[in-house]
């Protein structure tokens, strides 16, 4: 289930997972990627649709994903969430893309610009847009948002030299009663869970585009 109440399509790829080749990408951390910021004024944040269904499968991979339906056996022609080596293979491709352009970091799917002027500003998002096209990435407009002095990032409000933490994540914590019981701790343990900046199934999360979810297919 999304966050907006629609019904996600899920595959349990646990058992090809095990079989699957280990690979390994680094992820950048919060501390690498807001290091780079320092003394940016303006910003412009990306979301690119769908995340992974941008990434096409190889053609010799893409009978492991099949699954059984009404209508026969399916499988998908580009990368699902759930697999084992998703994460890396995004991270890396987002890497190879923009990681030669030092006005902008990525986190997964969310991209962010930064500059020091204006001018500057304009002439980053130019090639930072172009080098996605180039690369076949597609970004939404509607969780796309330009020239901004400050900007929320991975549960951080950066900006006019000020980083601090996301007041509405932080809230939750400060009201947060001392658990008493077992019961009591599982439930702050969930709602942790449900609180995660980052979730793996967030990548796909794309309300406006539910009716194109059978292309991947």
């Amino acid at each position: 289930m999304k966050k907006d109440g629609a019904i996600r399509l899920s595959l349990d790829f646990r058992k090809l997972n095990k079989i699957t080749i280990f690979d390994a990408e680094p992820i950048p951390t919060l501390d690498e990627l807001l290091g780079k910021m320092k003394g940016a004024k303006f910003f412009t944040k990306c979301d690119l649709t769908k995340g992974y269904w941008q990434i096409p499968m190889h053609e010799d991979s893409k009978a492991y994903t099949a699954f059984q339906t009404t209508q026969g056996l399916m499988e998908f022609h580009y990368m699902p969430f759930g697999l084992s080596t998703a994460a890396c293979t995004f991270q890396r491709a987002m890497l190879d893309t923009l990681g030669k352009l030092p006005f902008v970091v990525s986190y997964f799917d969310d991209v962010l610009i930064f500059s020091k002027s204006w001018e500057e500003h304009l002439e980053h998002i130019e090639k930072t847009l172009s080098a996605l096209r180039e690369a076949g990435f597609t970004v939404k407009p509607s969780k796309t948002i330009v020239g901004c002095e400050h900007i929320n990032f991975l549960g951080h409000i950066v900006g006019k030299g000020q980083l601090k933490p996301d007041e509405n994540k932080t809230e939750k914590i400060r009201n947060l009663k001392v658990p008493t019981t077992k019961k009591e701790y599982d439930n702050v343990d969930d709602d942790d869970d449900d609180d995660d900046d980052y979730d793996d199934d967030d990548v796909n999360d794309d309300e406006d585009d539910d009716d194109d979810d059978d292309d991947n297919l």
